[in-house]
């Protein structure tokens, strides 16, 4: 809770690796620079994408590949009026099946209009 208020206070940038934006026909994706996603990290970002409406995902293997632990950013619309619990339950909820195969998750989550604010982006 700690590293996540001092994030937001420090913005967005400050709880995420370095990033360069990618736009896609419908979304604007974060990717992590000089790297692919690996077919586990694409399923996830793909479920997220569908199942919570997310205008942004961030999903990054941070287990040297193996799928052990994954860091998740989400912002969603979904989450407007929802408290940062409820959001996580979401998230989960929606993960279910792929989470008991992992060890860890680093998650973070905020709703759109969060996102748009701390990265300075417009509609």
């Amino acid at each position: 809770l700690k590293m996540l208020r001092q994030g937001l206070r420090g913005g967005l940038r400050a709880l995420l690796p370095p990033f360069q934006k990618h736009a896609t026909p419908n979304t604007s994706v974060l990717a992590f620079a000089f790297s692919q996603l690996s077919p586990a990290e694409e399923s996830l970002r793909s479920k997220l994408l569908d199942g919570l409406k997310a205008t942004e995902v961030q999903v990054e293997d941070i287990s040297h590949g193996c799928g052990a632990m994954y860091r998740i950013f989400v912002a969603s619309k979904e989450f407007d009026g929802k408290r940062v619990l409820a959001q996580h339950r979401m998230v989960k909820d929606l993960l279910a099946a792929d989470i008991k195969e992992m060890h860890g998750l680093q998650l973070t989550t905020m709703t759109h209009d969060q996102f748009l604010k701390e990265t300075g982006e417009s509609s």
